[in-house]
């Protein structure tokens, strides 16, 4: 049986935090004082290749959980329910209760 992934308060992980590369496609164009502008299309072209997971200072992956908070590796906790929320709901019985 697999442990499950979960945030330090207790939301399931559901994935890498990833940045993909696009082109928001648009008329740019001068305008009559001198600046750049953009009427936007509407549309984006997104670069699939371009994808990867972010890293934080220090290189660790770092993940969502449902609420789309974002979170180092080491600060996940492992757990095998398999929930949305694990409870109770502070960090400590959390901690205690995954390592159980």
């Amino acid at each position: 049986m697999n442990k499950h992934a979960y945030s330090p308060e207790g939301v399931r992980i559901i994935g890498t935090d990833d940045l993909i590369p696009g082109c928001a496609l648009g008329n740019v164009y001068l305008s009559s004082e001198g600046a750049i502008a953009i009427d936007y299309e509407g549309e984006t072209k997104v670069h699939w290749d371009g994808q990867y997971t972010r890293r934080s200072a220090d290189g660790q992956p770092l993940f969502q959980c449902i609420n789309r908070d974002v979170w180092p590796a080491t600060r996940l906790i492992w757990s095998f329910e398999d929930t949305d929320q694990l409870l109770p709901e502070t960090e400590e019985e959390i901690h205690e209760q995954a390592h159980t």
